[in-house]
């Protein structure tokens, strides 16, 4: 648009902010270096948005790849320790050859070859049609001296300094305006320039600013990257099948199995025998196919879950019971977002510490839903749907309940693994020390 209205507004000036890197072919910048300025944020990825940066790319992840000496597997498991600079350098040379001893005789390589003959010829044949871009104007780049955007220098960077595409966890959080905003507010021009003695700023490699030697990688969100992947996925997993377990006991209706006898007018006779969950039950049917006919007809589960008819409430112990699981349902969902991000983070003890807390009141929590067997279904009382009949019942322990022991012994265990974890990572902390 500013090039478009130059012609009206000789004096109009514009300033582009992180602009993508595919506008303007080399003439056009040069008429635009005149009225446009464009910003860089360090290695934001959209600046450096181009065909040839995209193919330059993907021709160094294919070179890199025959250039490795061992199997991928244990590539892919190496690659996700956090490493620092010097300890990065001795880990290339252990997994990756020299480029001129990469074998050539190899069936990929032959591919790569291939592939390579294929592009350039096309490439070849494109030329005089295809054109190549670049970030419009003058450009300053705006370098994060320390890593951590607590300082940044700015300084006039060429659009050759562009052509290849960073590949960094900042990369796409560096393309953002706010921040942008605020760091152009909070540069100081005249501090800069009287550390350097004069009004430019020139750089021979951005990657050469002078680092502290104890630098690490400043990597945080990286899928199973922690050095105790393997503990951390085995807990996670634990937690994950106890949440699964205590979701099938809160939404079941076979938690236990009530036997009563009935007293009515004088006589006992035997209830027929129920299943019970928190919400609902197994409703009766007649076992024989023709129907309930005569005193002797025998009945049998349905199979489905039915909610409680409406003569039915609830007492006290009922409603601990289901709160108490839905506790449980609440506090193992915190405990299942924690031990999965405890494989992508380098907890610290005290998040193992909180984890090990959350994990014990979850175990608590599963316990107490037994408070269950403790209602007037289970006791001696009278019938909760017909208030008149005095029965004697009795409870044991259905498929529900022997599910919610297995998810409290799978919430326990992870507690333990959450309090060993806290207390290895204190031992490393203070050996360190």
């Amino acid at each position: 648009l500013a090039t478009m209205m130059r012609h009206i507004y000789p004096r109009l000036r514009c300033f582009a902010f992180e602009p993508p890197g595919c506008v303007y072919d080399e003439a056009l910048c040069n008429f635009s270096e005149s009225f446009i300025t464009s910003f860089v944020r360090h290695d934001d990825i959209v600046p450096r948005l181009a065909p040839a940066n995209a193919d330059a790319l993907r021709d160094e992840f294919f070179e890199l790849l025959a250039r490795v000496k061992i199997p991928k597997f244990k590539l892919f498991r190496d690659i996700r320790d956090i490493v620092n600079d010097d300890d990065l350098s001795r880990r290339n040379l252990a997994v990756l050859r020299a480029t001129e001893s990469t074998p050539r005789d190899t069936q990929y390589y032959q591919q790569l070859l291939k592939f390579r003959n294929e592009r350039t010829e096309k490439d070849i044949s494109n030329r005089s049609t295809s054109t190549k871009l670049y970030i419009p104007g003058k450009i300053i780049h705006l370098c994060d001296v320390n890593g951590d955007g607590s300082f940044y220098i700015p300084y006039w960077a060429t659009r050759c300094e562009f052509n290849e595409i960073i590949l960094s966890e900042r990369m796409i959080s560096d393309h953002s305006a706010s921040p942008l905003v605020d760091i152009l507010k909070n540069i100081r021009l005249d501090e800069l320039y009287d550390s350097t003695k004069n009004h430019s700023m020139k750089f021979q490699n951005q990657f050469e600013l002078i680092q502290d030697d104890n630098s690490h990688d400043q990597r945080r969100v990286v899928c199973f990257s922690t050095r105790q992947c393997g503990r951390n996925f085995v807990l996670s997993s634990i937690v994950t099948i106890a949440i699964l377990l205590s979701f099938l006991v809160n939404n079941g209706c076979e938690f236990f199995y009530r036997e009563a006898v009935v007293s009515r007018n004088g006589e006992k006779r035997n209830d027929p025998s129920i299943r019970i969950g928190f919400y609902g039950y197994e409703p009766l049917r007649c076992a024989a196919e023709g129907g309930c006919k005569g005193n002797n007809t025998v009945l049998e589960g349905a199979r489905v879950c039915a909610p409680f008819p409406p003569a039915f409430e609830a007492d006290g112990y009922m409603k601990a019971s289901r709160a108490f699981s839905f506790v449980t349902m609440c506090l193992g969902c915190v405990s299942l977002v924690m031990s999965w991000f405890s494989t992508c983070l380098e907890f610290k003890v005290k998040a193992w510490r909180g984890l090990s807390i959350i994990l014990l009141f979850t175990t608590a929590s599963q316990g107490l839903v037994f408070l269950i067997f403790r209602t007037d279904l289970c006791t001696t009382s009278r019938n909760p749907l017909e208030s008149t009949l005095p029965i004697s019942a009795h409870c044991s322990v259905s498929v529900d309940g022997v599910i919610a022991a297995c998810a409290g012994v799978c919430w326990f265990v992870a507690a333990a693994g959450a309090c060993l974890m806290a207390r290895k990572v204190g031992r490393t902390k203070a050996n360190s020390l």
